[in-house]
């Protein structure tokens, strides 16, 4: 069974996300937020690979990561099928220029 790692990279985003919601729409709306998170995160160990390959790591890293939307983030993930895990990288903000996302994830 397949198990979830958040790395610190990834925590400090979604801190910074929830942060950011509470300030801009409050606790409902962050609250919904956190849950949608964890509920497609937590899907992916049935079903790892069901994320969308990234495109825009495709060439540049040597790793193959995928992502789930969350909109408006996309949450960054790559497979570690001999460590049977899932490491979460990043979220990214959809509305951001793609050429950040590749800065943002260092593997």
């Amino acid at each position: 069974m397949m198990k979830i790692a958040w790395t610190i990279q990834a925590q400090r985003r979604v801190i910074e996300i929830l942060e950011y919601s509470q300030q801009e729409f409050g606790n409902k709306a962050t609250d919904r937020l956190a849950r949608t998170i964890e509920q497609k995160t937590l899907q992916l160990i049935n079903n790892p690979f069901r994320g969308t390959v990234e495109l825009i790591l495709a060439k540049e890293k040597k790793i193959s990561c995928r992502y789930l939307l969350v909109n408006p983030y996309k949450i960054i993930y790559y497979v570690d099928e001999k460590e049977e895990s899932i490491y979460i990288v990043t979220l990214f903000h959809t509305h951001q220029h793609p050429s950040k996302l590749d800065k943002e994830v260092e593997l």
